[in-house]
């Protein structure tokens, strides 16, 4: 349960399809997240709709700003 204010509510994480392998989802759901899986246009991850999440490891990270 994550606590918005007074309420409390499960937070609610889309996942990109391709990010299933990764540890990061099962995290999530140990924490007590909501995963849902999809095919994400951009990013890979999505938090309550409107925030958009991307894992890079640090050498794709550094190559991004060259890019």
């Amino acid at each position: 349960m994550w606590e918005m204010g007074s309420k409390k509510a499960r937070l609610r994480v889309v996942v990109d399809e391709r990010e299933k392998r990764s540890k990061v989802p099962d995290a999530l759901k140990e924490l007590g997240a909501d995963v849902e899986y999809a095919l994400l246009d951009v990013g890979d991850y999505v938090v309550y709709g409107d925030c958009c999440i991307e894992r890079k490891s640090v050498d794709d990270f550094i190559n991004s700003i060259y890019d």
